[in-house]
């Protein structure tokens, strides 16, 4: 079952990663340093990377094992966001988000984000979405606030955030 649906927000448009947007995303993402600064790795690095993450981005959405749109902003790609490492006996999925550096500083992350923990909630399988952000990444940090999650601990380096949907054991 393929998770990922069209989602739209006041500004956005989330829809499902294509082939096509390997360029960009390798031009965006893969050769801009501080786009993968605090993820320590790069799968846009080249063009070649940034296909074969498109590939398996689909396929793994085609099994319903993640989900991965690319966030459209006035008709121009402004960057990405996935639910993935979905764990079906604790019924949680964790969120990640990459928006282009020229776009920063507009809240699409926010907007984005809060769009897809929305989604996610409405899924009967997904009790729990989480994330992690690095201390000193103070925009992360907000993004996660401001999509409704909250800090539940550490994990090594890392601040680990988490919302428990309505009705939730978790």
């Amino acid at each position: 079952m393929n998770r990922t649906k069209e989602l739209r927000t006041a500004r956005l448009l989330l829809r499902e990663v294509r082939p096509e947007d390997a360029a960009g995303l390798h031009q965006e993402l893969g050769l801009v340093p501080e786009m993968w600064a605090y993820t320590g790795w790069n799968p846009y690095g080249t063009l070649a990377e940034a296909e074969s993450k498109i590939a398996e981005d689909l396929k793994s959405d085609a099994l319903g094992e993640t989900c991965s749109w690319v966030m459209e902003w006035a008709g121009e790609c402004a960057g990405l966001i996935a639910a993935y490492d979905y764990d079906p006996a604790e019924g949680s999925i964790e969120i990640g988000y990459s928006v282009f550096r020229r776009f920063w500083g507009r809240g699409l992350a926010t907007e984005a984000a809060g769009a897809v923990v929305a989604y996610l909630a409405e899924l009967p399988d997904i009790r729990s979405v989480r994330a992690w952000a690095e201390p000193e990444n103070v925009g992360s940090v907000k993004v996660l606030e401001g999509a409704g999650l909250r800090q539940v601990g550490r994990e090594g380096d890392r601040l680990t955030f988490e919302k428990r949907m309505k009705g939730s054991s978790l």
